[in-house]
C-alpha cells in the first residue's frame, strides 16, 4: 500500500455500481490489493450486483447504509473513516480480518449478513467510542472476535441474532472507564466461546443474552476487571471443556459487578446455573451454587437487618439444612441429640446401670400401669398388673416427637418430686432438658417439612 498506487473514491464507486456499456465490470466484482483510495466511498442505498472486496487498502469513510450487495471484504484494509453499514443487505460474509485496522467506528446497525461477520484479527480503535456497533443485525453464520481481534472501545451486539456461534477466544476488549463487552438480549443458537480471552479491560455486560452453549474457562472470565454482569444471561449446558465444578461456577457468578451482589442482588445468574448443572447430572455442584446464593443474599440484606429475628432465623436455617438443600447437618445434629437423650433418661430411669431393669429412680411407671413396680414376666398377678420394661430411646423418641407415641398409652413418666412435693435430685435439670427436648423436635420438624417442600418443589 503506497501513495503512489491512489485510486479515485468515485472511480471505484463507479466500477462498484457496473460501471457503464463502455466498461462493465466483471462478475467477481472489484478486487483491488494494495490501492490507496482518494476521498469517501459513497454508496448509501445502492445496489451491488457484485462482490465488493478492497484488500491491504487505505479509505477514509466508507458508506454503505440501506446498501445491497452479494459480499464485502476489506482484509488486511486500513481505514481512517468510519465503516457505515446500518441497514444494510449483504447476501455473503463480511470480512474485516487479516489485519484490518479502523480508526473510526464500524456501524452495522440492523444489518442481514447472510454469512459470517469476521473480525479475527482486526484491530479497532475508537477509545471511549463505540468501535463496533451491531446493534440488532441478523448474522446466518458466526461472529469471530477472536484470534487476535483487538477492540478499543466498546463493542456492542444488543438485540443481534446470531445462526451460529460467536468465538472470542484470543480476543482483546479494552474499555477501561465504561463497558468493554455489551451483547445485552442477544440471540446465539450456537455456542459462546469465551475461552482464553486475553484481556477484557472495562465491564462484560451479558445482561438477557441467550445462548445454546457455554463454552468457557474461569482465566477467561477473571481478566474482566470491571466486573460482570449476567442477570438474565441463559444458556443450555456448558458444553466443549466447560467446567461443571461448583467452586468454580461459584467463582466466576461472584465476579459479578458489587451491585448485583449487594443491595441490588441478582438471584437469576445463580439460580439458571444451578437449574443447567442439575439438568447436567451435576446436582451436588446444583446445591453448592444455591446455598452460596442463599448466603450472598443474607449478606446483602434481603433477609432483615443485621439484628432482625428474621435474619437469625434465615442463618439457622442455612446452618441447620444448608438452606433446604442440605439435611445432613440436621440429620447428624437430630442423632446426637438422641443419643446423648437416651443415655440421660437411661441413668435416670436405671441408677443400677442395669439396661433392662426397671426400678424407678426420675422415671416411673404411670398410673395406667401399676402403683408398684412389676416387670412383666417376673410373677406379676391380677392384683398387680405387669408393664412395659423402660427403653430409653423410645422414650426419647416419643419425648422428640410430641404428636405421637410408640406405645398405647404410654406407661412411663418423670417423678421430678417426692412424696412431700420436694425437688429430687437432678429433677430440674431433667425437666429443662425434656424441654429443650420437646421445642427440638418440634423445631426439626418444621425443618424437615421445608426441606421435603422445596425437594418436590425442585421436581
Amino acid at each position: 500500500m503506497t501513495a503512489g498506487t491512489r485510486i479515485r473514491a468515485g472511480l471505484v464507486r463507479f466500477l462498484a455500481l457496473g460501471g457503464d456499456d463502455g466498461h462493465p465490470v466483471h462478475e467477481r466484482g472489484i478486487q483491488l490489493v494494495g490501492a490507496w483510495i482518494d476521498g469517501d466511498l459513497e454508496l448509501r442505498n445502492c445496489d451491488l450486483t457484485a462482490p465488493l472486496q478492497l484488500q491491504a487498502c487505505r479509505l477514509g469513510l466508507v458508506d454503505l447504509g440501506w446498501a445491497r450487495l452479494p459480499l464485502l471484504s476489506l482484509r488486511g484494509s486500513r481505514l481512517a473513516g468510519d465503516l457505515r453499514a446500518n441497514g444494510a443487505e449483504i447476501r455473503g460474509g463480511v470480512f474485516l480480518n487479516d489485519g484490518f485496522h479502523a480508526r473510526g467506528e464500524v456501524r452495522l446497525l440492523g444489518a442481514s449478513i447472510g454469512g459470517s461477520l469476521t473480525c479475527r484479527g482486526g484491530r479497532f480503535e475508537s477509545p471511549g467510542g463505540v468501535v463496533l456497533g451491531a446493534d440488532g443485525a441478523r448474522i446466518g453464520g458466526s461472529v469471530f472476535l477472536d484470534k487476535g481481534f483487538h477492540a478499543r472501545g466498546e463493542v456492542r451486539l444488543i438485540g443481534a441474532s446470531i445462526d451460529c456461534s460467536l468465538e472470542c477466544s484470543g480476543g482483546r476488549f479494552e474499555n477501561p472507564k465504561g463497558r468493554a463487552f455489551l451483547c445485552q438480549a442477544a440471540q446465539v443458537r450456537g455456542a459462546l466461546v469465551w475461552r482464553d480471552v486475553a484481556r477484557v479491560q472495562g465491564q462484560l455486560d451479558l445482561t438477557a443474552l441467550k445462548v445454546a452453549n457455554l463454552v468457557d474457562n474461569a482465566a477467561s472470565w477473571e481478566t474482566a476487571d470491571g466486573g460482570l454482569i449476567l442477570d438474565g444471561f441463559q444458556y443450555d449446558r456448558f458444553a466443549g471443556e466447560a467446567s461443571t465444578d461448583a467452586a468454580m461456577r461459584i467463582a466466576w457468578l461472584k465476579r459479578q459487578v458489587p451491585t448485583h451482589l449487594g443491595e441490588a442482588f441478582r438471584p437469576q445468574p445463580w439460580e439458571h446455573c444451578a437449574k443447567v448443572l442439575r439438568e447436567m447430572g451435576h446436582a451436588d455442584a446444583a446445591r453448592a451454587v444455591l446455598i452460596e446464593k442463599e448466603a450472598l443474599e443474607r449478606a446483602a440484606g434481603r433477609h432483615g437487618g443485621r439484628w432482625s429475628l428474621r435474619r437469625a432465623l434465615h442463618g439457622f436455617y442455612g446452618k441447620s439444612i444448608g438452606y433446604g438443600y442440605r439435611p445432613g447437618p440436621l440429620v447428624a445434629a437430630t442423632l446426637l441429640v438422641h443419643a446423648l437423650s437416651t443415655a440421660v433418661f437411661w441413668l435416670k430411669a436405671n441408677p443400677s446401670r442395669q439396661w433392662w431393669s426397671a426400678p424407678a429412680y426420675l422415671i416411673q411407671p404411670t398410673a395406667a400401669a401399676t402403683q408398684l413396680p412389676c416387670p412383666a414376666g417376673d410373677g406379676c398377678g391380677p392384683e398387680v398388673p405387669a408393664y412395659d420394661t423402660f427403653l430409653a430411646p423410645a422414650h426419647a423418641l416419643e419425648v422428640m416427637m410430641p404428636i405421637s407415641n410408640l406405645r398405647r398409652p404410654p406407661e412411663w413418666k418423670l417423678r421430678l418430686q417426692d412424696e412431700r412435693g420436694e425437688w429430687l435430685t437432678g429433677g430440674r435439670a431433667l425437666m429443662a432438658w425434656t424441654w429443650f427436648l420437646t421445642l427440638y423436635g418440634w423445631l426439626a420438624g418444621i425443618l424437615l417439612v421445608l426441606w421435603v417442600g422445596k425437594l418436590i418443589k425442585k421436581e
